[in-house]
């Protein structure tokens, strides 16, 4: 039996530990995923705050661009003495982005350039002048890559005279340098909360076509045949923002922030978009001395719950021994008592009987243990021969102890009829709570016994009696 408490003792341990370490595991994976993702979630509107400064920066030099080729068809006079390439050239070098000027007439024939090879040619068939004369307003048209992979584009500005009408147009090949762009955006937006993540940058049109590719300068592609999230989700908004998705590259899961170009009122700009990826391990990796801190700090944890466990069930163990010892040791008292002893539960299920109390009742104690004590211990009133008030229930009721009724018979297992006296007491906790009942109790003599004995011991003094009286008689002299 001690072996078989000892090793439950030891299951119990185990399945402690184990559910301990389980429970503990759970929550560290549960409270580093969400780390992770509040880590991911904030690269990634790094990202898009990245691909935000971006396209303002695209923005902003077109939008230079555009000024600056408004002050130069203001300033120049395309029927003056001044219409010469010359001093369009001295116009031109204020702005370094636009890389040649020329000035068409109404019907796109160029009447002015920085590139004198340009004069006198016709432009008027050109979609860009056609738009440009069709909406009366400045066009930005044939965005491309250089060979350097810079972005170069058309940029037209219309003329007109104080009646509206038009007259002519400036444009200009307008130059973006993206790779200067992204590393002035980097160094001053930075990609917090971890400015060394490795980066990669396209910047697409509005079908999808990649212009820029910072990875692949000489690839071209359309991301929209991809099904990426990121370009489905600039064809649908406007608004910056960040998604995770799989890259195309090594086809491994990335964090992209996007944002479109803005314009500028009724001046659209190029219409293009940013995409600013990075790899999702990459950002993760950030953490990783935090992930092995966490992991060390978790093990630490698991020792510290091992030992306290384990010194926690010894204590339970000694304090398991010391209660069975005291168990054993009231078994042996209440065996031994001069008095039949009967142990119940709160209930009044019988717990223990000592030998006495299966003499008396007839029931052995593994036959009765379990058994309500009104199966086993009846008792009736010696007189009326009614059954006596329930003892568990009177006592339940809150009357403290009571005494069996007198006089009365205990109706043994077998039937037999034994008259008795005795006590029924609650078992109580600290908390004054009812936790069970002893009952304790003897046999007496009958009273109905007791007057047989009386009367036949009378009927014994008469007879003794009379026949002393006889012998006087028999003694006395005879009267004179």
């Amino acid at each position: 039996m001690k072996n078989l408490l000892c090793r439950h003792a030891q299951l119990l341990v185990i399945m402690i530990i184990s559910l301990s370490l389980l429970c503990l595991l759970t929550a560290g994976n549960h409270v580093i995923r969400h780390f992770e993702q509040r880590l991911v979630t904030d690269s990634g509107e790094a990202l898009a705050h990245t691909a935000l400064q971006m396209a303002g920066a695209v923005d902003a030099v077109v939008l230079k661009g555009h000024d600056d080729l408004y002050r130069i068809a203001q300033a120049f006079d395309l029927h003056g003495p001044s219409a010469t390439g010359a001093s369009l050239e001295t116009l031109r070098a204020a702005s370094p982005a636009l890389l040649w000027v020329a000035v068409m007439d109404e019907s796109g024939r160029i009447a002015a350039s920085t590139d004198p090879a340009e004069i006198g040619r016709d432009r008027g068939l050109t979609p860009w002048f056609q738009t440009t004369r069709k909406h009366g307003r400045a066009q930005v048209r044939e965005v491309s890559r250089d060979a350097d992979d810079r972005l170069k584009a058309v940029l037209t500005l219309p003329v007109t005279n104080a009646r509206g009408e038009f007259r002519g147009m400036v444009a200009s090949r307008l130059r973006i340098s993206t790779a200067d762009i992204f590393e002035q955006t980097r160094r001053i937006v930075g990609t917090s909360p971890h400015p060394s993540l490795p980066l990669r940058y396209q910047i697409i049109d509005r079908k999808g076509e990649v212009l820029v590719d910072s990875t692949h300068p000489a690839g071209t592609a359309n991301l929209q045949q991809f099904a990426l999230p990121s370009v489905t989700l600039l064809r649908t908004t406007d608004r910056p923002g960040h998604v995770e998705e799989m890259g195309l590259e090594q086809a491994v899961p990335v964090v992209t922030g996007y944002a479109r170009t803005q314009g500028r009122g009724d001046f659209t700009g190029p219409d293009l978009a940013v995409l600013v990826r990075t790899d999702r391990r990459d950002i993760l990796e950030q953490i990783a001395g935090i992930r092995e801190q966490l992991a060390s700090l978790g093990l630490l944890l698991g020792f510290v719950m091992l030992v306290s466990l384990v010194w926690m069930v010894g204590h339970l163990r000694r304090e398991w021994a010391h209660a069975k010892e005291r168990e054993e040791w009231l078994t042996m008292a209440l065996k031994h008592l001069g008095e039949a002893t009967i142990v119940t539960d709160a209930a009044g299920a019988v717990a223990y009987m000592n030998p006495l109390a299966e003499s008396l009742t007839g029931w052995r104690h593994e036959d009765a243990k379990g058994k309500s004590l009104s199966s086993i211990f009846t008792v009736i009133h010696e007189g009326t021969r009614q059954t006596a008030e329930n003892l568990v229930a009177k006592i339940l009721k809150g009357t403290g102890s009571v005494r069996i009724a007198d006089p009365a018979l205990l109706i043994a297992k077998d039937g037999t009829e034994k008259p008795l006296d005795g006590i029924a007491s609650p078992v109580k906790n600290p908390q004054g709570d009812i936790i069970g009942i002893v009952l304790i109790f003897h046999r007496v003599a009958s009273l109905k016994r007791l007057d047989e004995d009386y009367l036949r011991f009378a009927q014994d003094q008469l007879k003794l009696e009379s026949r002393q009286r006889y012998r006087l008689l028999l003694k006395a002299p005879p009267a004179v």
